[in-house]
């Protein structure tokens, strides 16, 4: 979860859903992919001020390739849309000004002929610091590119560079460079397109990534039954865990006759496919990040039994019971089904919990 946040900070009224899934499964495991989408009108800052679209780092090889870059006269852009880059200031010097240059003390070493020292500052703290190369094939002794491009896409968590558009020393002055961010827009809430279009080119080809579960989060039926159809039954290696629309548990009067709605004839959870796993409920949890409760559907849970399970036990054995279907992390359910409604529930293949 640590890192969860360290990447993608903390939830917010948007996107807890999906997050506290994220968070929820690796209660029980450690390894999971995350993808993120952006919907229209998402954008990264740039050193110039207009937004520029990087999605991630395939898609700035891409560009960076193209000479898109380049035509945009783009030196620096932050490494995610959004306006979480526009307190993004990077500093960058060369070997003729690094000596008393204000970051100097934060280097083991002053950069040699053809090298930059870059400082990453983020909201007005140093955040990362590189000495890289302006030359595309400068490798170091294990033979790793040295180039500005490949090291900062590669290991800077907050920004992209690009060559031969970054400097190191102002043409006027020889003075190190400054580059200050800005541009970055979140963009309009993802539509179910855009979300089809993340999980069909990220997880889409088993020959790209190794995955056995897909985490649907917050997302709802729909698209659950879409990933369930489109993604699991055409790669035939990994199943999905989804949940219920929220409406239909959480302050519902009649939350069995809304989830058994879902799975009719005209339901949007309307598929039959040995590569789901549907449950039946929410939880109430605490969010600590906000100081708040919310409702989180439980897919990333009975994905994290799953993950467990499997590493206890098999994964032939079920991720149910006292001992490996103990859910965490939950202050109470959005519904508890008696009996005669489990049964409902276990009717239309729906897992009560």
């Amino acid at each position: 979860e640590d890192v969860l946040y360290t990447t993608f900070l903390g939830p917010n009224d948007t996107n807890a859903e999906d997050w506290f899934c994220a968070a929820n499964f690796l209660a029980y495991s450690n390894a999971l992919y995350v993808a993120r989408t952006v919907g229209a009108g998402a954008l990264n800052a740039t050193d110039t001020g207009t937004g520029h679209l990087i999605k991630n780092n395939a898609d700035f090889d891409s560009q960076n390739v193209a000479g898109t870059l380049d035509t945009a006269a783009l030196a620096v852009i932050a490494k995610y849309p959004g306006v979480y880059g526009n307190d993004i200031v990077v500093h960058v010097a060369d070997n003729t000004n690094f000596a008393g240059w204000a970051y100097e003390p934060n280097f083991d070493r002053a950069p040699a002929a053809g090298e930059l020292a870059i400082a990453v500052v983020k909201a007005g703290a140093l955040v990362e610091t590189f000495i890289v190369s302006t030359s595309a094939t400068a490798k170091d002794a294990q033979g790793n590119s040295l180039f500005a491009d490949d090291v900062i896409a590669r290991r800077s968590q907050y920004i992209f560079v690009n060559s031969p558009v970054l400097v190191g020393a102002d043409a006027a002055t020889g003075a190190p460079m400054t580059y200050t961010l800005a541009g970055g827009a979140d963009g309009a809430v993802p539509a179910l397109a855009d979300y089809q279009a993340t999980w069909t080119s990220v997880f889409g080809n088993p020959g790209d990534i190794d995955i056995g579960i897909c985490i649907t989060g917050g997302s709802g039926p729909t698209l659950g039954a879409w990933i369930v159809q489109n993604i699991a039954e055409t790669r035939k290696d990994c199943v999905v865990t989804l949940s219920p629309a929220k409406a239909d548990v959480v302050g519902n009067a009649n939350p069995l006759n809304a989830i058994v709605a879902e799975r009719g004839v005209n339901g949007a959870a309307n598929v039959s496919s040995s590569y789901g796993f549907m449950d039946g409920n929410y939880k109430y949890q605490y969010d600590r990040y906000n100081d708040k409760y919310r409702w989180i559907p439980l897919n990333g849970d009975t994905a994290g039994l799953m993950a467990y399970t499997e590493g206890v036990a098999d994964a032939w054995f079920s991720p149910a019971g006292y001992i490996r279907g103990k859910i965490k992390n939950v202050v109470k359910l959005a519904w508890n089904p008696v009996k005669a409604e489990r049964d409902e529930l276990y009717k239309v293949n729906i897992n009560p919990v």
